[in-house]
């Protein structure tokens, strides 16, 4: 009885010290959170100084009486200790240090090193957003950075506590949900055996029937600004407008946009013409076409999921679900614009990707090669995508590496025959080489901004050769950098460019502050969540790119325009898919953030696992984010992160590889490392 008793004591004494370490974490993510980062106002108007500055800064930066703020602080206890009971629930008995070896260590830094970074862009994002810099956070005036860095703790613990349960759930999946059925409903139960029956046919007739109304009062479908010029191209009497220096007399195509793309735009275009004498019938065409390989490719892999992972049905139903509410995803359902097929080819490229790693095959091996193919011809950066996958799963799996060295082969095979030798051939221009250079161009300009006092005659003469120097300074855009990459010299040599990479490393060892400030400046929304929503093309805006081409389209006679009748359903379509991505929960999936964090966090739970086959595969949507992060834009330009939000769902049934049926039957138990370890 004694040493019952006394064993009741410990674990009452171990409970207590739990609880209040979760009530210390729940106080400090309180305070963080609630801390307002902007200097306080009053202390330059009462011109306070020394610690009475700090002092009143800290002090009054804070409003702990309102009452979001009073229900925010036991929420997040209640938070904390619901994950906390998860873990010990899951298989954590106790909080010691027992099993924290060396697995533990590493498990731990894939929640640590993601928390920390989310904690870090919430306080730099939060300057950048406001004042383009981070001087207003990382200052040392009136206690700012101290004030800096408790934010930072609160989130860090926030976040964390989030990523565990994250984790949590990847690893035991949802058993809960393994038995859900719709057969109590009558006609759910007739879709649920249909989907068990023929996946195929249910999911492309469903999602045909979900859009057909979109697909009928859109006609002929929506453009973006990269289409006009594709759409000119295309054609020698209209092409001048869009040629410029670098392009051959008679001859206008470009490797700018992907070649494959602009001529299927202009296939569509020759037969609308041609059969129905009119370019709306042209661009409706290819918006069917690219609406039927949308519809085919989620069902393809929709059935692939069902039969092969034994995915349950109302998983399924999710998939589609979500393919058709995502406000994104249906935005570029019906965009004339290459990133579509990019994305689908992505998809199916990563589908035999993860096939040939598991199961191998010549048949897998093929399919990949073809949509690999697709991938790099449809957008030019698909090219190094599958170059770098392919290395890494060469790397990572060695039973495997015959088969992905013939990958990386035909990579390079198919990219130097297709961009350097059939281009040649065909006269096509290759894309200016401005294009790979955003980054250190963006990089000048803020150098230029900040410390024009300090650039020599040498280094001035090397960066004028390459951008038209004087117009650098006005021309910066902090979060954009094609107003500085319009400023590129064509005519520049090989070793003007030379001489401006050396310069450009130079003048970045003198001020590496400048130059990591002008990074992130242009690319924090990727990773920053309380900022503006990914980009919406409407038909308002189709509207204004139609009446652009009618004009400069009159040499030909040509008129593509929205019919009037169909306005007011095009209005009423704007205002409402404008307010579920406004007004709605559905604004989740048109955050800036969002993909790119979830891009994370698989690709570290795969590491966490240190299964390597699911680590090649997450390496694909990283090297997509990474990708996007060496272009012109910041996070808001929903193109870039447009592939990542696409292949979101069809990472779930094999985000646990080795289960028959991942996520929603067998729970894992080798994922149970110290949650001590972690904390």
């Amino acid at each position: 009885m004694r040493g019952d008793e006394e064993a009741r004591a410990d674990r009452n004494q171990i409970r207590s010290s739990i609880n209040l370490r979760i009530l210390f974490q729940a106080l400090v993510t309180y305070v963080g959170v609630s801390y307002q980062l902007e200097l306080n106002s009053m202390i330059d108007y009462w011109g306070l100084q020394g610690f009475t500055a700090v002092r009143w800064n800290l002090g009054m930066s804070f409003d702990p009486f309102s009452l979001a703020h009073f229900l925010l602080l036991p929420g997040l206890y209640l938070l904390y200790t619901a994950i906390s009971n998860a873990w010990e629930k899951a298989g954590e008995k106790t909080w010691n240090v027992q099993r924290a070896g060396r697995l533990g260590r590493r498990a731990g830094l894939t929640v640590q090193l993601p928390s920390a970074l989310f904690a870090a862009m919430m306080v730099l994002g939060w300057s950048f957003a406001r004042y383009n810099s981070w001087i207003q956070v990382l200052t040392l005036r009136h206690g700012q950075l101290i004030k800096s860095l408790i934010v930072f703790w609160g989130y860090e613990l926030l976040f964390r506590h989030l990523i565990q349960y994250l984790y949590l759930r990847f690893s035991l999946g949802f058993p809960g949900l393994a038995a859900f059925s719709f057969r109590k409903c009558r006609f759910w139960g007739w879709y649920e055996n249909k989907l068990r029956r023929v996946p195929f046919r249910t999911v492309a007739l469903t999602l045909l029937i979900l859009y057909l109304p979109m697909m009928l009062i859109s006609y002929p479908g929506l453009i973006v600004s990269d289409t006009v010029g594709q759409t000119l191209i295309g054609f020698p009497a209209l092409a001048e407008t869009e040629a410029g220096p670098m392009s051959k007399p008679g001859w206008y195509l470009n490797n700018h946009h992907p070649v494959a793309h602009t001529m299927l735009i202009h296939l569509c275009l020759v037969v609308g013409q041609r059969v129905l004498h009119s370019w709306n019938a042209g661009y409706y065409l290819y918006t069917w076409l690219q609406a039927l390989t949308f519809i085919g490719t989620v069902a393809f892999l929709v059935r692939e999921y069902i039969r092969k992972y034994g995915i349950p049905p109302w998983y399924a139903v999710g998939m589609v679900a979500y393919i058709f509410v995502s406000p994104l995803i249906h935005n570029y359902f019906i965009m004339n614009t290459k990133d579509v097929f990019y994305s689908l080819f992505l998809l199916l490229t990563m589908y035999f990707w993860y096939q040939l790693l598991t199961t191998g095959g010549t048949k897998n091996l093929l399919l990949l090669l073809l949509f690999g193919a697709g991938t790099i011809i449809f957008r030019n950066e698909g090219q190094y995508v599958l170059l770098l996958s392919a290395i890494g799963s060469i790397l990572l799996n060695r039973e495997r590496r015959k088969q992905f060295a013939a990958v990386l082969l035909a990579v390079v095979l198919f990219s130097v025959g297709y961009f350097h030798l059939l281009f040649p051939a065909l006269g096509i221009v290759p894309g200016s080489q401005r294009e790979m250079l955003s980054i250190p161009f963006q990089q000048t300009a803020r150098y230029l901004t900040d410390h024009d006092d300090q650039v020599t005659a040498e280094e001035r003469e090397a960066i004028d050769a390459v951008l038209i120097y004087e117009q650098i300074s006005e021309n910066y855009d902090p979060n954009l950098s094609d107003p500085v990459k319009d400023l590129y010299r064509e005519e520049a040599t090989s070793g003007d460019l030379i001489r401006y990479m050396i310069t450009w490393a130079k003048m970045g060892v003198k001020h590496p502050s400048t130059y990591l400030s002008a990074f992130l400046n242009n690319k924090y929304e990727y990773f920053y969540p309380d900022q503006e929503l990914l980009s919406f093309e409407s038909y308002k805006r189709t509207s204004f790119l139609f009446s652009w081409i009618t004009e400069l389209a009159e040499k030909v006679g040509v008129a593509p325009a929205q019919p009037v009748r169909l306005k007011r359903l095009r209005d009423l379509s704007d205002d409402f898919w404008g307010w579920l991505r406004e007004s709605t929960p559905l604004s989740v999936l048109v955050s800036t953030s969002l993909y790119p964090w979830m891009v994370i966090l698989l690709f570290c739970y795969s590491l966490r696992k240190r299964d390597r086959q699911m680590i090649s595969l997450c390496l694909i949507p990283m090297i997509v984010l990474l990708v996007c992060m060496t272009g012109p834009t910041n996070g808001n330009y929903s193109r870039y992160t447009f592939p990542l939000a696409l292949a979101l769902p069809f990472f779930g049934p094999v985000v646990h590889p080795r289960a028959s049926r991942p996520l929603f039957d067998r729970p894992s138990s080798t994922d149970y490392t110290s949650f001590h370890s972690q904390r």
